[in-house]
């Protein structure tokens, strides 16, 4: 015996029953027969269709995905510009000498902390501090 598949409708086919049925102009047994499906599933679409009715003129679920989707942007945004200054960067250290790399570091950069310098340049923290506490060094004996 063949197991049969069970029948998934579309949005707009349970709209259109759904529409048919509020109606009123035949019965549900009539629209059961014409659209193929049981008046049970009539009668169920129909109680969902109204109670989910009240919903269409508050601030609908769009409106709110707009919002996220806004906000989605905003961040994908926000992490596109600092990808930006870390490729920037990145294109100055390139090709340099471990000593020229370490110079390339600004204490003060708006961006990107020491640490995140470091990793992009290819330095660990380590060696960074150990550079400045040896130029401090240099400095306090002179």
């Amino acid at each position: 015996m063949a197991k049969s598949t069970r029948r998934r409708f579309i949005a707009s086919f349970k709209t259109k029953v759904c529409l048919e049925a509020l109606k009123e102009r035949h019965s549900i047994e009539v629209l059961a027969k014409n659209f193929d499906i049981h008046p049970n599933q009539i009668s169920a679409w129909k109680r969902e269709f109204i109670e989910r009715s009240e919903g269409v003129f508050e601030k609908s679920s769009a409106d709110h995905g707009k919002d996220d989707q806004q906000k989605l942007l905003e961040k994908l945004y926000a992490r596109i510009g600092e990808l930006t200054v870390a490729n920037d960067f990145l294109l100055k250290g390139l090709m340099l000498s471990l000593s020229s790399r370490r110079l390339l570091i600004y204490r003060d950069h708006i961006a990107l902390s020491i640490s995140a310098q470091c990793q992009i340049l290819g330095l660990s923290r380590s060696s960074y501090t150990i550079h400045i506490l040896q130029k401090v060094q240099i400095t306090c004996r002179s």
